[in-house]
């Protein structure tokens, strides 16, 4: 009689985040694995999502490709406070975005100078939660860093954006497919757990 000696490998499923359906407004269609979010007929003040994910340590890269630019695109980080049911959370004290306008914005308040965008551009997320810093990228172009933790706390922080047209349309690539850009030197490609 002969012996088979059976080895088990352990693997590894990585999960990576998407758009919650859950703390996403009316104003919006999730479609493509909750991963891209169009503009509806819906009130536009529910138009705002977040990811399922959030971060409490580490630097972290995603993308967000702008399937189309109607109106106004806001890019940006949250904490868990952020109200998603009532409000648009770019618009408070709870998040912060990088505009299409090139402004960024906080608390109702726009600052600073960067490049505007539009449909087809690759808008590079990169999170440094021990720095405190996002930077936000166009085209693989860096634009300002925002220090973070002295606006919207130390975290958690998710992932969060508000649209403003009803054929306003992204797709959100949190690295469970292959990124348009490398992410920057030290930093996890994607967002996941």
């Amino acid at each position: 009689m002969t012996m088979h000696q059976v080895m088990l490998t352990a693997e590894f499923v990585t999960n990576y985040a998407t758009l919650d359906p859950s703390a996403t407004g009316t104003g919006y269609t999730l479609s493509g694995g909750n991963l891209t979010l169009t503009g509806n007929s819906a009130a536009a003040g529910s138009q705002f999502s977040r990811s399922t994910l959030s971060k409490s340590s580490g630097k972290w890269y995603w993308e967000v490709t702008v399937n189309n630019l109607s109106s106004s695109i806001k890019i940006g980080l949250c904490n868990g406070s952020a109200v998603y049911s009532t409000d648009d959370p770019i618009n408070s004290a709870n998040a912060l975005a990088y505009r299409n306008t090139g402004l960024y914005q906080y608390n109702s308040t726009n600052y600073g100078s960067n490049s505007s965008y539009a449909s087809t551009n690759v808008i590079g997320v990169a999170l440094d939660v021990g720095g405190q810093t996002v930077t936000f990228y166009k085209n693989n172009v860096a634009q300002s860093a925002w220090s973070i933790g002295a606006l919207i706390g130390s975290g958690p922080y998710y992932f969060c954006m508000g649209e403003g047209g009803t054929s306003d349309a992204v797709t959100i690539n949190f690295g469970a497919t292959a990124l348009t850009y490398t992410p920057p030197a030290g930093y996890n490609a994607g967002l996941y757990q």
